[in-house]
Parts: C-alpha cells; structure tokens; sequence
C-alpha cells in the first residue's frame, strides 16, 4: 500500500498520532500537523521540526514500534499552491534504532523504506498531487543506536 500524504485533521488520527508520543528534535511532545503514512504496514513518516537556529531540520520514520531519526535539508522548485511543485531532499543524519536489526530489517530495506516515505510524503503541508517529483539524496551511513 502507498503512503498517503495528509494534513492530520480527524479526531481518531489525532489520537493515533498522539497515542506514539512521538518527540520533536528538542525532545518536546510533538503536536500532530501532517504525516504520510502506510495504513496497511502502520509505517509513518512525520517533521519532527528543527531547521532554524541552528536546529537541524528533523525528520521521523515510525515503523515496527520504533522510530528512525533523521536530519535533513529540503529545497523546493515551483509554487506550493500549483500543480509542479519539484521537491528534493537531501538527508545527512540517520539513526536507526537496534531493535529494528534485532528484528530482522536490514539496513538496504531500511534505506528503500525511508526513500520510498519520502516520496510518498512529498513535503508537509502540499497536496501530493501538486507534486509533480521528488528526488532522496542519501548522504548518510546508518547511525545504530
């Protein structure tokens, strides 16, 4: 199943997405505002804020009950509001939990799945069918932590 990338508005996504307790990259409760996710494997990817004050932009990936923190940089080609918008990030941080090795993912299947959010993602806070490319540039080896 694709991911669906959407502005969480719903009551019961909201709760979903509170019920993770997911953190922002100053360690703060995240608030829900958009994610893409893959209802079918519960994968979800989600801004974690940062990118001002020398903040590193922030990026998660939830799957298998783990959540993959990464740093990124995003730049964007076209209008927001318009069909054409062309999207490209760069990632430059990765770190993945060890529970998810101790569970069998490897770390090629972990790199597919985080290109495969991205691009489901688009950006946060654009229709995806505005989108009309993204490109995930990989500048980072796997942290384990």
């Amino acid at each position: 199943m694709p991911y669906v990338s959407e502005k969480i508005v719903k009551k019961e996504d909201k709760e979903y997405f509170n019920s993770f307790h997911f953190l922002d990259v100053t360690k703060r409760p995240l608030r829900p505002y958009w994610w893409a996710i893959d209802r079918e494997k519960e994968y979800i990817i989600f801004p974690m804020g940062g990118g001002a004050f020398e903040i590193p932009e922030g990026m998660g990936l939830y799957m298998d009950n783990a959540v993959i923190e990464m740093w990124v940089k995003d730049k964007e080609e076209g209008n927001r509001q318009n069909v054409g918008l062309k999207v490209e990030w760069s990632i430059y941080r990765i770190k993945v939990p060890k529970i998810l090795l101790e569970k069998g993912h490897k770390s090629e299947e972990i790199i597919n799945e985080i290109k495969r959010a991205f691009y489901g993602l688009g950006t946060s806070g654009v229709k995806r069918e505005n989108i009309t490319e993204v490109t995930v540039e990989i500048n980072a080896d796997i942290e384990i932590v």
